[in-house]
Parts: structure tokens; sequence; C-alpha cells
């Protein structure tokens, strides 16, 4: 999939680019073909949608059809359902067991990053005394990372308990050797304006507002298909993004140089 283009700015700094994930891609099965009935056998191949084999055209018959895991670029470890069955009994943390392991938290924090998901522990009713005694143990030793493999639906995650409002809370947690290597970008800072950027964001700094931040995609859809209910097809306009324009290093500072004149007048 291509990776999306965005402009990121701050203040008058801006400049294009292109995000990428920063995980490595999870390992998955693939729908391979090994030669379709009537066809001459051939290396393994995914198909494509629908069912397409580059070399036997359409399937139809899906005993032509094998399940791989990709080992590089064209090649596949090829699997049984029986191997797959076997490998995810073996690999998953049974659903509703969360055993807690004490780690140091620099150790823990510096070989994992923040993933996406959050669960709130709620106690059954009469655990409550255990309860509090846990998160008052992760309130007192933040030292101490209390880490856990837990298996939310089907794949199981890391997770570290923390404790939010005097809730504990289980937080995913990414391992090291799930992220990319990080891309060497190069480029040269000039430090008279870093330090004219460092005092514009020190001017221009505000209170955080959660509302300014909200996703409005779904009501802005909601809003596009009532409107379109009412008036029917028509011909709708589009603004395209607009595209950061190089300066210069001089032409920058003075920019900033008047932003910052302006915002402490």
């Amino acid at each position: 999939m291509a990776m999306a283009k965005i402009t990121m700015s701050l203040g008058l700094v801006s400049f294009g680019a292109k995000l990428d994930t920063a995980t490595v891609a999870k390992e998955s099965l693939r729908n391979l073909c090994v030669g379709a009935p009537g066809q001459p056998a051939h290396d393994p191949k995914p198909l494509k949608q629908p069912s397409t084999c580059s070399d036997c055209g359409v399937i139809t018959d899906y005993s032509a059809i094998v399940k791989g895991i990709p080992q590089g670029a064209d090649t596949f470890a090829i699997v049984t359902q029986e191997d797959v069955a076997k490998a995810k009994s073996e690999a998953l943390t049974p659903k509703g067991q969360v055993a807690l392991v004490p780690h140091p938290a620099g150790d823990f924090l510096g070989a994992t990053s923040a993933g996406a998901k959050s669960y709130y522990v709620v106690p059954d009713p009469g655990a409550e005394n255990h309860y509090a005694l846990i998160v008052k143990y992760v309130t007192e030793h933040p030292e101490i990372a209390l880490t856990a493999l837990y298996t939310p639906r089907s794949a199981t995650g890391l997770y570290r308990l923390t404790v939010r409002d005097s809730a504990l809370v289980l937080e995913e947690r990414t391992r090291e050797q799930s992220l990319k290597p990080a891309p060497s970008t190069g480029g040269l800072v000039n430090d008279q304006l870093y330090t004219v950027l460092e005092s514009i964001v020190a001017a221009t700094t505000a209170p955080y507002e959660a509302e300014a931040y909200e996703d409005t995609y779904k009501a802005a859809l909601a809003a596009l298909a009532a409107a379109a209910q009412v008036v029917g097809t028509g011909s709708t306009s589009t603004t395209a993004t607009p595209k950061p324009v190089a300066q210069s290093d001089d032409a920058l500072l003075a920019a900033l140089l008047a932003q910052l004149t302006t915002t402490t007048a």
C-alpha cells in the first residue's frame, strides 16, 4: 500500500512528508496456487482477487489452493490447516488469564513502544480490596512495570498494568523487534532558526483542549448523506491540499522573526 502524503507545519516551518507504518507487518497466511487441475504444476504463487493465478487463470477448483507463509520476495513455506490450528493453540494465552510479571520499568519501556489498545480493569463484587491493593502498589512503585500477555480476541498482545484516576488499566505495548528500523533522513539544523522557533513555540503554547482534536469524519459523512437525500445528485467541489513552498533559511528566519514580534507585541 502506498504511503500517505502529508504536509506538516509548526508555526511557519512547513515541509512535505510521507507516512509509513512504524511496525513490521504481522505474519499472515496467503492463498497459493500450485497448479490447477489439468494445468502443469508450478511453484507456489499467490492468488489475486478474484482467485486468479498468473499461470492458471481463474481458479474454480479449490483443491489447487494451498496455504503458505511468506519467507521472502517469491518464496513461501507451505503449511496445512492442522499446522495452523496447532500453532494457534500453542501460541495463544488462554483467554481470561492475565499473569502479571514484574520488570524494571526502564528496561521494559526502553524495549517497547506504546500500542493502540487499552482496557479498564473492573473488579468483581467482593474483590475490591485486592483490587485496591494492586492499585496502591502500582501507584507507589513506578520503577516497576507489571507486564502480561493478554488475548482480547484472537491475537495475543503485550500489556502493562498502569493506574489512571485510581483505576487499573491494561495498556498495550509494541515489542522492539516488531518495529522497523528508523529511516535516515539527513538534514542540517540552522541554530539561529532553531532559537527563534523555540521562542515562537513558547509564546504560542496553549492549554490542551481535547475537542480541538476530535475526529469529525463520521459527523461530516452523516451530514453529507443527509444532504444527498435532500438535494439528490449534484456537482461537488473539492479543495486541493496546498503544497508547501520551499523557502531559503534567510526568508524563513525573517518570517519567523516577524511572527514572533506579532505574537509578543
